[in-house]
């Protein structure tokens, strides 16, 4: 795993906790299911923190399509979608 997509999983970590009132969430792996630890409303509010959180915007599209299960792919979304908002920054219009 690379250090970018760690530093993306130890910020959905610390999202999760907040959602869950401080709950230890350090279990969290990329290969954890989001399913296990979060109901579908949870995933949400999950959803809505990491974009705030990464500044960045991931669509419903993006979820479906990338087949979103684990905190793993979330983890490569995010990353995704940061590459994507940088180059938008680098070469606008």
């Amino acid at each position: 795993m690379s250090t970018a997509t760690q530093e993306v999983l130890d910020g959905i970590r610390a999202e999760v906790a907040t959602l869950l009132c401080g709950q230890q969430v350090s279990a969290i792996e990329p290969d954890t299911l989001i399913r296990e630890i979060l109901d579908s409303m949870l995933f949400v509010g999950l959803l809505v923190r990491v974009e705030k959180h990464f500044s960045i915007e991931i669509s419903d599209q993006a979820i479906y399509e990338n087949a979103i299960v684990s905190f793993g792919d979330l983890a490569d979304c995010i990353c995704a979608q940061q590459l994507v908002v940088a180059d938008n920054q680098a070469n606008p219009g």
